[in-house]
């Protein structure tokens, strides 16, 4: 069960982390496909779809590292205790609001670099 649990805890920020470095570089082609950081702002072109992705993709990158190195020694110190289902999921629940909270910081400086119709701001 340790080993199950343990995987299923460290897919969030592994995927943060590696989706991170590919986007970061190389965003997904197709604007409306089914996978790629998909906002309003961020599908205005291919200008505002390429910078959101990089600055997706370093900030995911760095959140994704954190919570992982912070990860790996709660699930080791838990391991034995009794209530090792609940430190999982109380984990898995706080690598989910970090990856929810990458929307925010991505959005604003959307705003910041793009006007409202995606051009960017002199």
């Amino acid at each position: 069960m340790f080993l199950f649990l343990s995987v299923c805890a460290l897919l969030t920020p592994l995927s943060m982390f590696f989706l991170g470095r590919r986007w970061r570089r190389r965003p997904p082609v197709n604007r409306e496909g089914l996978s790629g950081y998909r906002t309003a702002m961020s599908r205005k072109n291919d200008d505002t779809w390429t910078y959101a992705h990089a600055y997706w993709g370093r900030l995911s990158t760095h959140i994704g590292t954190a919570l992982t190195a912070l990860s790996v020694p709660i699930l080791i110190w838990s391991a034995g205790h009794p209530a090792f289902e609940t430190v999982v999921l109380l984990l898995i629940l706080l690598q989910l609001a970090a990856l929810a909270f990458t929307i925010l910081p991505t959005e604003l400086r959307l705003r910041q670099v793009f006007t409202e119709d995606g051009r960017r701001r002199e």
